[in-house]
């Protein structure tokens, strides 16, 4: 039963995160989609990370099931871009 709840509980957080719209202005370069990296970076908060290069090290470690659950096409977004999704000034 956790992980129907889990699995729900992940779904709903994707359908609000695609809500939020894309800052980034030249779409042709973009790796990872933005909802995909604030997704990872929420459950990695939730697991008690502390900071991009603590989230990229927690993100590895489950790397298959991610890149599974978020269709990550060019892998786990690294500590640069995960601090990148969050300041952009």
């Amino acid at each position: 039963m956790v992980k129907v709840f889990a699995v729900e509980a992940l779904c709903g957080l994707m359908v609000s995160l695609r809500e939020i719209p894309e800052y980034r202005k030249n779409l042709r370069n973009i790796e990872h989609k933005l909802v995909d990296r604030i997704a990872i970076s929420i459950l990695g908060i939730i697991a008690g990370t502390e900071g991009p290069s603590d989230l990229h090290a927690w993100a590895e470690i489950p790397q298959e099931r991610l890149i599974g659950i978020f269709q990550l096409a060019h892998g786990i977004p690294s500590r640069d871009t995960i601090r990148r999704t969050f300041w952009h000034g």
